[in-house]
C-alpha cells in the first residue's frame, strides 16, 4: 500500500512537471510572454478572491458556532464582569475582522489589473491618516477604561456582607479556609505546617506536636554532635600517639650517636 502511494506521488510529480513544459511551449507558441496575462484571467482571479471570501467567512461562522464557546459559567460576580468584559473585546475584534478583510477581498476583485487603468499616486493624505489614528485610538481608549473599570471593581474593597475565604495555592491545587461564624480567621503560623495541618491552624494539638517535632530535631543535632566529637577526638588520639612515637624514636638515634662518639675518643687514647 505505501508502495503504491508513493508511485502516485511520483507519478503525480511527474505529470505536474510535463503539464508545466506544456504551458510553456504554448506560450511561446502564441508569441507571448511569460508575463502577460491577459485581463480575462485577472476578472477570473478577482472573482476567485470573492468566492474565496465567502468560503472563508462560512467556515469562520461554522467554527464560531461550533467552538465558540471558550470559557466554563462564571463561578463569581468577578468570573461575570471579566466574561462581560472579554464578550465586549471579541464583539470589537468580530466587527474589525469582518469590515477589514471584506475591504481586502473586495478591492482585490473590483481593482484587479487592466491594461486601460492606472493607479492614482498620491504622497500624503491628511484626511486618510487623521482617520486610521483617530479611529483606533478612540476604540482603544474605550477598551482600556472599560478594562480599568472591571479591575478596579474586582481588586475594590469588598462588601460588607461578602464571604471571606482565604486561598492557599500550590502546584495543580487549591485549598480554601473560610471564616467562623463571627467572620473572623483562626491563627495560623506557617511553623506549624503538617502534613495533618496543611494550613498550620494554631491549635493546642497542633502546638504541641510542633514542639515534639522540635525537640526530636535537637536530639538529632545534639546525637550528631556527639558523634563528630568523638571522631574528632579520636582522630586528635591518634594523632598525639604517633607525634610521641616519633619523638621517642628521635631520642633513641641521638643516645646512639653520643655512645659512636664515646667509643671513638676511648679509641684515640
Amino acid at each position: 500500500m505505501k508502495l503504491l502511494i508513493l508511485l502516485v506521488v511520483v507519478l503525480g510529480l511527474v505529470a505536474a512537471v510535463q503539464l508545466s513544459k506544456v504551458y510553456q511551449l504554448s506560450i511561446s507558441l502564441r508569441g507571448k510572454r511569460e508575463e502577460d496575462i491577459s485581463e480575462a484571467d485577472n476578472r477570473m482571479n478577482g472573482g476567485a478572491w470573492l468566492a474565496f471570501m465567502v468560503v472563508f467567512y462560512a467556515s469562520f461562522i461554522w467554527l464560531l458556532v461550533r467552538y465558540g464557546s471558550y470559557g466554563t459559567p462564571p463561578a463569581s460576580e468577578h468570573g461575570l464582569v471579566v466574561d462581560q468584559l472579554m464578550n465586549f473585546n471579541m464583539a470589537i475584534i468580530f466587527v474589525v475582522f469582518f469590515i477589514v478583510n471584506t475591504l481586502l477581498f473586495w478591492f482585490s476583485a473590483k481593482y484587479y489589473y487592466r491594461a486601460d487603468r492606472k493607479a492614482r499616486f498620491f504622497a500624503h493624505d491628511n484626511k486618510l491618516e487623521l482617520v486610521w489614528t483617530v479611529i483606533p485610538s478612540v476604540v482603544l481608549a474605550v477598551i482600556i477604561a472599560y478594562g480599568l473599570r472591571t479591575w478596579n471593581q474586582m481588586t475594590g474593597p469588598a462588601a460588607d456582607d461578602a464571604l471571606r475565604v482565604e486561598l492557599y495555592s500550590k502546584q495543580f491545587d487549591w485549598t480554601a479556609r473560610y471564616a467562623g461564624n463571627d467572620g473572623e480567621f483562626g491563627l495560623a503560623n506557617y511553623n506549624l505546617i503538617t502534613p495533618l495541618n496543611a494550613l498550620g491552624i494554631v491549635t493546642e494539638d497542633g502546638i504541641e506536636s510542633a514542639l515534639e517535632e522540635i525537640e526530636g530535631k535537637i536530639i538529632k543535632v545534639e546525637n550528631e554532635i556527639a558523634y563528630e566529637k568523638g571522631h574528632l577526638l579520636a582522630e586528635r588520639e591518634a594523632l598525639m600517639a604517633q607525634l610521641d612515637e616519633g619523638h621517642g624514636h628521635h631520642g633513641h638515634a641521638d643516645h646512639a650517636e653520643h655512645s659512636d662518639e664515646d667509643h671513638g675518643h676511648a679509641d684515640h687514647e
